[in-house]
């Protein structure tokens, strides 16, 4: 191997591939093959080369996915904003909610809270991840008003996310942070989580080369930048002092062919120096601060050329360098095993983050009744969660209808038995009111609710002492039990609500029910996500006999 130049040095450096090495060997005297402009000498293959992007699957044909979404205009930071979580995998959903959070502090000069558009400003769509938007040119993702908030002369961000491969126990996403003024990028770094769904662990990219290989990868994927004229020859020497932590963040974005070969993403600034007067974004690198994706110095280019690019590592040289989990995820992609991922789940068991996005809760009393299952249906096709405040006699009456409530994964609370203004009982009768409804609760799904609703509101001091649960009220409510004319109802309920809200509505009216999926995309187009009010609460609900009116603002 490698013998038609420079024999003796090219076997040296060869059998000593170590960071000394490289620091004292250049890469003609590694490579001798490959000639100035990259081209490989007869009869050898140069290891790697620029080219395309490793291919993506729909993210949407992955069962259980939980699509997420932000669209926001206003604030003078326009950001838009897609990712994906997996049911039940709480490693990979709390490393995407890391990745997501800095990137949105970051825009937002330090500090971020969820954001709600004053109007409906786009389609209410939940799906996914969009394909190939990851990959797709800073300048198409701008102008594609469905996915880019449209404004002119100001910083944007948009995040985005693919589906690398959901094949055996590997999920794999990537999740790509870009900035944009006045349609051209001013950052632009991506990263590739993986996660083995059945031992719960979740590394990135750099993860997927071995300690012993991560050396070679790199230099071949820089000569052939270098080679190709798609990094400035600057880079190939600075990357020689390179930490291992910059080494890794560099190889962030890795994926796979399903030939095998592997893919990196190489970091848009990388190789290139930023325009004369930058637009100065604020958003943080594929990886942590501490391990920032390094950059070369570099003759000024102007930010417009800030642009991904994909080199190819042929898998008859890459497969000795990966590492243990770089060689199981290439098997599952060249192998295409059947995906044995987690199952889906309903709505209200969803991984949901009311920090990012902006939560509000669906709440409807009085049930169940002869419209509950009606409704049932409506959540479980929309993908929303509530949360159903019962009165006992009805559940006791219709206990299967409690059955399909809690099945459908909705959150259930106690009304009282019989619907009576609390704080006009004596203590014995509030208590009577509200245990023998826990009780016919339990006696159709085997548990006791969490929560109490007081009928009307009606609660004093003597009431929060005797209801030993937290009581749940409201902050907008639409009136819908007079029935009122259809545009008052969906302007009531669609426009009343702010962040952290708690609607009020009842699932014993037929408008209700009926236009229910209407009030679910209306609140959906303003940028809302719905929880249940555990969720709302962020998973802690507060001592018995607190009064909960609205989640965080």
């Amino acid at each position: 191997m490698f013998l038609s130049r420079r024999r003796s040095i090219g076997a040296v450096c060869l059998a000593l591939m170590t960071v000394t090495v490289l620091a004292a060997c250049s890469m003609d005297q590694l490579f001798p093959e490959a000639g100035p402009t990259g081209t490989a000498a007869p009869g050898l293959a140069y290891p790697a080369a620029v080219g395309s992007a490793a291919p993506t699957i729909d993210s949407n044909t992955v069962p259980g996915i939980n699509g997420q979404r932000i669209f926001s205009a206003d604030g003078g930071t326009p950001l838009a904003a897609r990712w994906a979580y997996l049911p039940g995998e709480q490693v990979l959903n709390a490393a995407i909610d890391g990745r997501v959070s800095a990137a949105l502090a970051a825009f937002a000069g330090g500090t971020y809270s969820p954001r709600l558009a004053p109007a409906p400003v786009s389609a209410p769509d939940r799906g996914a991840c969009v394909r190939g938007s990851t990959v797709d040119s800073a300048r198409s993702l701008a102008a594609d008003a469905s996915e880019a908030p449209a404004a002119s002369g100001v910083n944007r961000l948009l995040l985005s996310c693919d589906a690398l491969l959901a094949s055996g126990q590997f999920f794999g996403e990537r999740m790509r942070v870009l900035t944009i003024a006045n349609g051209e990028a001013t950052a632009d770094t991506s990263v590739a989580l993986y996660t083995d769904t059945a031992a719960a662990t979740v590394f990135d990219g750099g993860a997927l080369v071995s300690d012993a290989g991560r050396n070679t990868v790199v230099a071949w994927v820089i000569r052939a930048l270098v080679t190709a004229k798609r990094a400035d020859a600057a880079a190939e020497t600075e990357s020689r002092t390179w930490t291992v932590a910059q080494q890794n963040a560099f190889l962030a974005d890795v994926a796979f062919r399903a030939d095998g070969d592997l893919v990196v993403t190489v970091p848009a600034e990388f190789g290139r120096a930023p325009a004369v007067a930058p637009v100065t974004p604020a958003v943080p690198p594929a990886t942590p601060p501490a391990t920032p994706s390094p950059t070369a110095t570099a003759t000024s280019k102007p930010a417009e050329r800030l642009a991904q690019r994909f080199v190819a590592v042929s898998v008859d040289r890459v497969t000795n360098l990966l590492s243990e989990a770089g060689a199981r995820v290439q098997a599952a992609v060249m192998g295409g095993a059947a995906y044995t991922g987690p199952a889906d789940v309903p709505a209200p068991l969803d991984h949901l983050n009311c920090a990012i996005v902006a939560c509000m809760a669906l709440t409807f009393d009085d049930g169940p009744g002869p419209y509950t299952d009606d409704l049932i249906g409506t959540l479980k096709a929309k993908n929303a969660s509530a949360t159903f405040f019962m009165v006992g006699r009805n559940a006791e009456a219709y206990p299967s209808l409690v059955q399909r409530v809690s099945a459908a994964g909705q959150e259930i609370g106690n009304h009282s038995w019989s619907h009576p203004e609390l704080t006009k009982l004596s203590d014995a009768d509030i208590r009577s009111q509200v245990d023998r409804t826990s009780q016919a609760i339990f006696d159709a799904i085997g548990r006791r609710p969490a929560l109490m609703r007081p009928p009307y509101g009606d609660e004093n001091q003597r009431v929060r002492d005797d209801v030993e649960l937290p009581l749940v009220l409201w902050d907008v409510d639409p009136k819908d039990w007079t029935e009122p004319p259809v545009d008052q109802l969906l302007d009531r309920t669609i426009n009343g609500p702010r962040i952290g809200s708690i609607l009020l509505m009842h699932d014993v009216h037929k408008p209700t029910v009926e236009h229910s999926g209407e009030i679910i995309d209306g609140l959906r187009a303003r940028g809302f996500s719905f929880a249940t009010i555990t969720q709302l609460m962020r998973g802690q609900l507060p001592p018995a006999g607190t009064v909960i009116s609205h989640g965080e603002r």
